[in-house]
């Protein structure tokens, strides 16, 4: 992949080993199996979000102590970010002695700037220092996944257990498709360009972070955080979801989302100029 050197680093644990974006390859890599979710008990910094009646409402992920990035859909325009926790689990499932932390604020990009469906939340960072173990990885703000870029998805979907898992959609790519979803009537989401996939998700996995990726000798390697899963492009006509198009695996039910880019957001830039 011939991506340009991205500006800023993402801290965050990862397990295996750490890509820089400079001049990887320059022809995207293929990814020779078919799409699948699986159980994920590494990745320990993507973490549910739930509202204060204990219902899950998306993923997110920790880029610093203190802050989650997630979807901007996931919130109403008037949501008090004190109704709003997540959970940090060390394995692939949520229980009832995971650590509940609390939400302070939510922030999005303001009205000058470039129309995406991304949010910042924060939390006090003591939760998780000496929790999370920080490493740096690549956020990409520069440029977009190319077709055929290899993807990773790691989110929260609701399974038909019930049950709230970790779970990894692997061998997907980038899609040619790019384009918009009707935005809901009362959300501040759904907006700004999206890009397509076909990454496996469910209600719950919004939010979830993309993560270029590249395979060597079997073994995956990742390249950089890309942005957050937004929606789908399986839709009626009247933008609502086609369930005519949905399948299922052992976790439930699925359908391929789209994303929105960090290239997007003025806000992600600006955290990590420095």
């Amino acid at each position: 992949m011939d991506h340009l050197a991205p500006k800023c680093l993402l801290a965050l644990l990862v397990v295996g080993t750490l890509i820089g974006m400079t001049e990887v390859d320059a022809q995207p890599k293929k990814v020779n199996s078919a799409p699948k979710r699986i159980l994920m008990d590494d990745f320990s910094f993507v973490v549910p979000l739930f509202n204060d009646d204990d219902n899950l409402v998306c993923s997110a992920t920790i880029i610093r102590h203190g802050m989650l990035l997630t979807a901007k859909h996931c919130f109403y325009e008037n949501d008090d970010p004190d109704d709003f926790y997540f959970v940090y689990s060390t394995d692939a499932m949520i229980d009832d002695d995971d650590l509940r932390i609390p939400i302070t604020a939510i922030r999005y990009d303001g009205p000058g700037d470039e129309v995406n469906d991304i949010a910042v939340l924060y939390y006090q960072k003591k939760y998780t220092e000496g929790r999370v173990k920080l490493q740096d990885i690549s956020v990409n703000v520069d440029t977009l996944a190319k077709e055929g870029d290899s993807l990773l998805l790691v989110s929260y979907p609701i399974t038909k257990s019930r049950k709230v898992m970790r779970i990894a959609s692997i061998n997907c790519i980038r899609q040619r498709k790019i384009g918009t979803n009707p935005p809901l009537a009362k959300s501040p989401g759904y907006d700004g360009t999206l890009l397509d996939t076909n990454c496996l998700a469910f209600w719950g996995s919004s939010g979830g972070p993309i993560f270029q990726t590249q395979y060597e000798n079997g073994q995956m390697k990742i390249n950089s955080l890309e942005g957050v899963v937004t929606h789908s492009f399986d839709l009626k006509k009247d933008g609502s979801v086609d369930r005519d198009k949905m399948k299922k695996d052992s976790f439930g039910k699925y359908l391929t989302l789209n994303y929105s880019p960090f290239k997007q957001s003025n806000l992600i830039k600006r955290i990590f100029e420095h």
